[in-house]
């Protein structure tokens, strides 16, 4: 066999076998404030991050950083003691309390854009907001204001955010840049919007909406005009997320699942996760690109095979 043809494949060898690694699933459950965490298979590995670490208590948000940790939203009924929490990343271990969020009533979901981390205030009130902090955890601005119940976040194509807003059943549309309200991007129940939590902007342009109230998930197109109903039947739907395999993937609160659909025809491909008789309020994936420690030796040896190969070959 040619001894370059050889080498090559050894480099993919070597390659594919340290990076192929699973890619799992986070889930924050209100019903017993820990955050689960599933393979890619759908199967329950237990809890990631363990019922009330740190504090956690009602956990809505969750996402992972720019520093690879995990961050979860944790709400309390006592006033200036809401909180953003930091977990590890790899163990789930707690780190620190990220941000202290004093004058929030409910925080719900939290995203990480432009390397500010964004966070939903789920309010009736004029404290219905979104508000900014640095990568310190530092208090930036009230980023968005006049949301009747801020929860889900996304930014279109031109960078402006998206925010839906549970109480007025709408999705309120923001300038990215300086958070100058810019309208309804969805009006107040059109196309049969009730309770919208989590919005997701596809590929084409579309938005996707889960409307909790009803159990359905709402598509618009990229002028926010309503199409149709293209997921219907469920008990609560909240989280939304394309998974890694390019699959689309809605959390079912109140059944506590997560199902998978085909993300053009929205077939239902099944249940992907059961959370065990808990909730499941937000999820976000991801590929763990660190190999097991049981991989990792394995991994250092066919590196330095692969190494000692190509400087024979040079």
């Amino acid at each position: 066999m040619n001894r370059k043809f050889t080498l090559a494949w050894g480099f993919v060898f070597c390659l594919v076998f340290a990076t192929n690694a699973a890619a799992d699933l986070f889930v924050s459950a209100a019903g017993n404030n820990s955050v689960l965490r599933f393979d890619d298979s759908g199967t329950l590995l237990g809890n990631f991050v363990a019922p009330g670490a740190g504090g956690l208590t009602d956990p809505q948000g969750i996402t992972f950083g720019p520093d690879g940790h995990l961050y979860v939203s944790s709400h309390t009924a006592v006033a200036g003691t809401n909180s953003v929490l930091r977990f590890d990343g790899q163990t789930g271990a707690f780190i620190d309390t990220f941000a202290i969020l004093p004058d929030m009533v409910w925080p719900a979901e939290i995203n990480f854009n432009g390397g500010l981390l964004y966070v939903s205030d789920f309010s009736l009130g004029g404290t219905g907001r979104v508000s900014r902090f640095d990568s310190n955890g530092n208090f930036v601005d009230h980023f968005a204001t006049g949301v009747l119940g801020a929860d889900g976040t996304s930014w279109d194509s031109n960078g402006d955010m998206l925010v839906s807003s549970f109480f007025d059943s709408s999705i309120k549309k923001y300038d990215g840049q300086t958070g100058a309200f810019l309208g309804n991007f969805v009006g107040p129940g059109v196309g049969g919007l009730n309770g919208p939590l989590d919005n997701l902007i596809l590929a084409s342009g579309e938005l996707l909406v889960s409307s909790f109230n009803n159990g359905r998930i709402k598509r618009y197109d990229a002028n926010g005009n309503y199409i149709d109903d293209p997921i219907t039947g469920l008990q609560g739907p909240q989280g939304l997320q394309i998974g890694l395999d390019g699959n689309l993937y809605v959390g079912d609160f109140a059944a506590g699942q997560i199902g998978r659909y085909d993300p053009t025809t929205f077939a239902f491909l099944g249940n992907f996760a059961n959370a065990n008789g808990s909730t499941t309020n937000n999820f976000v994936f991801r590929s763990n690109a660190i190999p097991e420690p049981g991989t990792a030796s394995v991994v250092v040896a066919l590196s330095a095979i692969c190494l000692f190969c190509r400087r024979r070959n040079k």
